[in-house]
């Protein structure tokens, strides 16, 4: 499919209100080179997630893509 690489990233780490980190929101670019030009008019943007550590580690719970 291609190379995917990410620019811009900014991570915020969200105290619950007892100070434990529990949430995180991550935002920035991603770009994705092809190896094979497909139908794809655009291989790049920008996201955003959401992430919540639980007892098996960080999850992601929203991916916002654009």
């Amino acid at each position: 499919m291609g190379a995917l690489t990410f620019t811009n990233l900014d991570v915020r780490l969200l105290p619950s209100t007892c100070g434990k980190v529990e949430f995180a929101v991550v935002t920035g670019n991603f770009h994705l080179e092809r190896t094979a030009k497909g139908a794809a008019t655009k291989d790049d943007g920008t996201f955003s997630l959401v992430w919540r550590k639980g007892a098996q580690g960080w999850k992601i719970l929203l991916d916002h893509t654009s």
